[in-house]
């Protein structure tokens, strides 16, 4: 279970920690097979297509087709590659963003109440949210005090999941 404190805001207990360390790594592991098959996949099809660009300036050159229809192919090939050029480097930029996210949260894990407590106002408000769907707030002795909160659906399992011995965590 979470517990909160006053001073460094929320921490987790050590085996949450794990499961939480574990299951992404496993997510980003799993994750970059998936891309790396995918850039495999991109870098075939680029040598396709320059190997048809190759074949349809050959065919224009021996005068095998007519030079119109050798440039109209030439330029749809020319198109399939700029697209495939830049799926690749979306999935390479989008790789190094999931790598980093994935070791930002797991170099926060165990000081995530440090990071709140240092925060600036529109971070904690953004970390309140991924956390709390409400937050109700009282009045004792003329100070604001929370009175209740109802989390949010990763927060609920987070502290009332039971971990098994081959649990894993998904991450989607």
């Amino acid at each position: 279970m979470c517990t909160c404190q006053q001073t460094s805001g929320m921490t987790l207990p050590p085996t949450t920690i794990e499961t939480l360390r574990a299951g992404l790594e496993a997510d980003l592991e799993q994750y970059t097979r998936h891309s790396h098959d995918e850039l495999q996949r991109i870098k075939r099809r680029i040598d396709d297509v320059n190997r048809q660009r190759r074949r349809w300036a050959d065919l224009a050159m021996n005068d095998a087709v007519p030079l119109d229809i050798a440039k109209e192919e030439q330029a749809s090939l020319a198109g399939q590659l700029v697209q495939l050029q830049h799926q690749m480097g979306s999935l390479t930029d989008t790789n190094e963003d999931h790598a980093a996210v994935i070791h930002r949260a797991l170099a926060t894990l165990e000081r995530c109440g440090i990071a709140y407590a240092e925060a600036q106002p529109q971070a904690r408000r953004e970390l309140n949210r991924s956390w709390f769907d409400r937050i109700f707030v009282d009045v004792e002795h003329g100070e604001p005090v929370i009175d209740s909160a109802d989390r949010t659906d990763t927060l609920e399992i987070l502290t009332t999941a039971k971990v098994g011995a081959r649990a894993r965590v998904r991450i989607s």
